[in-house]
């Protein structure tokens, strides 16, 4: 796209003002509102045309994910939980997006004190609704480190548990081996942090930059450790905006 953000903007909006019966006009007009932190408009316009459209499942996903974006974790959850999405190839999207605004929710219930609301909900994280159109992985390919540690920290908030012990345990001992260095590894490093293992965690993402030094989600990674993360890099995935969510919260 050689075209400006802004112009590129202006064109999208046209096209769909002139085709509003073409709902690629206002998916790709929302998508861009939403890639240029436009999230409000975005999130209008998703809305606008996931009902001129309600059987179409890729416009009720968009609508979802505008909603994440505005901050709206509950009725993204409650509008996943109303979509069809029909199966197909590498089909993921409506699946990584439930994930996120359960996550979201368990971030919200951490930082309300409510520790049974927190656990319901990285429970229902887990669950891979028929609905959304992809099926569940086979165990050993499933990564639920975000999971483990956020039950963790709902466990932890009622004093000493075993529970919450085991769960970062089970966190500090996921095998990194052939596996893209990301989101998770922080979600270790901290689970080490918290084991009293601070220095093998500083050591894990000192490692992932040795590793690839221009990564800027290992910079933010390394800030985030170290207690002041700044702001999200550029094309964050859902970790680490759940990350980010969760952070916020334990810095305070």
């Amino acid at each position: 796209d050689s075209a400006s953000p802004e112009k590129a903007l202006v064109d999208f909006e046209r096209a769909a003002r002139l085709d509003p019966a073409q709902w690629r006009f206002g998916r790709a007009l929302a998508e861009r509102q939403l890639r240029t932190s436009a999230t409000a408009r975005g999130l209008e316009t998703a809305a606008a045309y996931a009902a001129r459209f309600p059987d179409n499942y890729i416009l009720g996903m968009l609508h979802a994910r505008a909603l994440l974006a505005n901050g709206r974790a509950r009725e993204a959850a409650a509008k996943l939980a109303r979509l069809n999405v029909l199966p197909y190839e590498g089909a993921i999207e409506g699946r990584r997006l439930y994930r996120e605004a359960h996550l979201m929710l368990a971030v919200e219930a951490l930082k309300k004190g409510d520790a049974r609301a927190a656990r319901r909900e990285t429970d229902a994280a887990r669950l891979w609704p028929e609905n959304l159109g992809a099926g569940q992985p086979y165990p050993e390919s499933l990564d639920e480190r975000l999971e483990d540690f956020l039950a963790a920290q709902g466990l932890a908030r009622r004093g000493p548990s075993a529970e919450a012990s085991a769960l970062l345990q089970k966190v500090a001992d996921f095998s990194e081996r052939q596996r893209e260095r990301g989101a998770g590894t922080l979600v270790h490093a901290l689970a080490l942090k918290q084991s009293g293992q601070e220095a093998e965690g500083r050591k894990l993402l000192a490692d992932w930059t040795a590793r690839d030094p221009e990564s800027v989600l290992a910079a933010w990674a390394n800030r985030a450790y170290a207690g002041a993360p700044g702001p999200l890099p550029a094309g964050a995935g859902e970790e680490v905006r759940v990350l980010a969510a969760w952070l916020e919260n334990a810095s305070r």
